[in-house]
């Protein structure tokens, strides 16, 4: 694990520092790492919250104090994780963000939930970050990898309301909980239940699949990409016009390098990489959502005329707040209500944003109040 340093925008405060509170201003403490996993979303994180301290500093900065931000690095693993967030803890900043890499951010967020700091991850997709809280100042500005199927049936909801839609799966266990979230999405929203197909590897035909499905206007299919692209081909065999949607592992080289112009049209629900445009897309972009955490918590600074994480805490749980992504709000669980992957299309030759995000999901979403 290295050193790290406390930054007041604009010059170096303490270099290899103990405590992460310079004179009186109020500090920020980012998590980051520069192993490869988590590197460039590392730097993403340090960077939006540079730009949103710089920002809030020359504006006055937040109850009459300037901001400074303390950077330190995990090492991308569950002890340098913990570890780390020992050492933030001892520091007591008013605000965390970071831990790039799940297994750090996870492990980290019991220590801070324990002590009773501030975090908010805008990097972590893994569920178990929320699904087992570690209390409530912990919070989660990004996307989750367990609402693909919700977010597939939502899309299908909205571009296909009164039309049949057919979701097929090849029985992996990744595929059936895809499967089966989207299934019980669409029945709940739409009262009727979507057609429906298991496929079994290594068919190149599958038939039965295509009788099965053809008559549908979209097709949402779970599961591995070789596959995905054979009930592609059969259904455009069939005269099938129906939309084809995959899952996320569908955008891989092994899909492109096997189906190529074939697969022209094929869409996927995604979360494209660190340089995404970020005009289109600035819930899924991790420069845009750290920038927003720190314009949230200054928001609640502001309205609780506190640092105080618990009241801090309260706020940012309870109320809504304008921001570069939209209106940003957080559900019972602590996770933020904001899109969770974007829809990218194979042209022939590769993969392209349609500029198309599904419908947010908002699960467990308590009543909000305005902003006084």
């Amino acid at each position: 694990m290295r050193g790290w340093a406390v930054v007041l925008l604009g010059a170096v405060v303490c270099s290899t520092c103990p405590n992460a509170v310079a004179g009186d201003e109020i500090t920020i403490s980012v998590a980051s790492t520069s192993e490869a996993l988590g590197a460039a979303h590392g730097r993403e994180i340090v960077e939006g919250a540079e730009e949103a301290i710089a920002a809030i500093n020359a504006s006055g900065g937040l109850l009459g104090r300037r901001l400074a931000i303390a950077v330190a690095d995990d090492g991308c693993s569950r002890l340098g994780g913990e570890a780390l967030a020992e050492q933030i803890s001892g520091a007591k900043p008013a605000l965390v963000l970071g831990h790039p890499c799940a297994r750090a951010s996870v492990a980290a967020a019991a220590v801070y939930g324990k002590e009773g700091l501030l975090y908010i991850a805008t990097a972590t997709r893994h569920p178990e970050l929320t699904e087992k809280r570690a209390g409530p100042t912990i919070f989660r500005l990004a996307g989750r990898d367990d609402q693909q199927g919700e977010s597939a049936a939502a899309m299908l909801a909205q571009d296909f309301k009164d039309e049949p839609v057919a979701l097929v799966q090849d029985r992996t266990k990744y595929a059936r909980a895809l499967f089966d979230k989207a299934s019980a999405y669409l029945k709940k929203t739409s009262g009727k239940a979507p057609i429906t197909a298991t496929i079994i590897g290594g068919d190149k035909e599958y038939k039965a699949t295509v009788s099965k499905t053809k008559q549908a206007a979209a097709v949402f299919f779970s599961g591995f990409p070789i596959e995905a692209g054979f009930v592609h081909a059969a259904l455009q065999r069939a005269g099938s016009k129906a939309r084809f949607i995959g899952s996320d592992t569908l955008a891989t080289d092994e899909f492109a390098s096997t189906f190529g112009r074939n697969a022209q049209g094929v869409r996927v629900l995604a979360v494209p990489g660190p340089d995404i445009d970020a005009g289109r897309f600035k819930a899924l972009s991790g420069r845009e959502r750290s920038k927003a955490a720190v314009f949230v918590f200054a928001e609640a600074v502001r309205r609780t005329g506190s640092v105080d994480a618990g009241k801090v805490a309260e706020v940012i749980e309870r109320e809504e707040f304008s921001s570069d992504l939209g209106v940003v709000r957080f559900d019972a669980k602590g996770d933020a209500v904001i899109p969770a992957f974007a829809v990218l299309e194979w042209s022939g030759s590769e993969w392209t944003t349609t500029g198309e995000t599904p419908p947010v999901i908002p699960i467990n979403v308590p009543e909000r109040q305005t902003a006084p």
